[in-house]
């Protein structure tokens, strides 16, 4: 982690939560986007203090509103509020039930 932060020209550390926690159990945890496990929280935050010490951005994908929050309380530079998609799904799903109660 040190060195990759120490990577010349490199802006941010970009961290999406499911492939490190995937990595980090050799795949015995699950594809989840906002993880709760200890030691994944642990990572998250010590990755985020190691970019802040590089003089880098950290960045945080996230699942959720409510997750997307807390990357901000641990010090993020950057997070997204929801998962692409997601929110194209969720948008669909609007303007399906926008259009049906039109014609209906």
């Amino acid at each position: 982690l040190e060195e990759i932060a120490k990577t010349p020209y490199l802006d941010a550390l970009y961290i999406g939560p499911s492939d490190l926690s995937i990595g980090m159990s050799n795949g015995a945890l699950q594809h989840s986007l906002d993880r709760e496990e200890p030691e994944v929280i642990e990572a998250i935050q010590r990755i985020v203090a190691v970019a802040h010490d590089n003089g880098i951005r950290a960045a945080l994908h996230c699942g959720t509103p409510e997750y997307a929050a807390r990357g901000v309380e641990w010090g993020f530079d950057m997070v997204t509020v929801g998962a692409d998609s997601a929110l194209l799904a969720q948008g669909a799903a609007n303007l399906t039930k926008t259009f049906r109660g039109l014609i209906s």
